[in-house]
């Protein structure tokens, strides 16, 4: 019967230590996710939107600009080659 109270104070200092850890590691998890998202649009030699980020940017703009009837204009340099 000495095991038994050994046991359940094990298990109860187990679910007290996993109730404390688990969301500490689900943040660390969702920072590096987030980060991950943020990075995934952009060139990591340059820093610059990688093709489908950049394509996306215009697409915005270029759709604003229709809607205010405005002229842009759009430079674009490869770096790359």
């Amino acid at each position: 019967e000495t095991g038994d109270g050994a046991l359940t104070a094990a298990a109860v200092i187990s679910v007290l230590a996993l109730n404390a850890g688990v969301p500490f590691g689900v943040q660390s998890l969702l920072h590096s996710l987030h980060a991950d998202l943020r990075n995934a649009d952009r060139d990591p030699l340059t820093g610059l939107l990688n093709r489908r980020s950049f394509y996306s940017a215009v697409n915005t703009v270029l759709a604003e600009t229709h809607a205010v009837h405005a002229a842009m204009n759009v430079t674009v340099i490869d770096l790359d080659k």
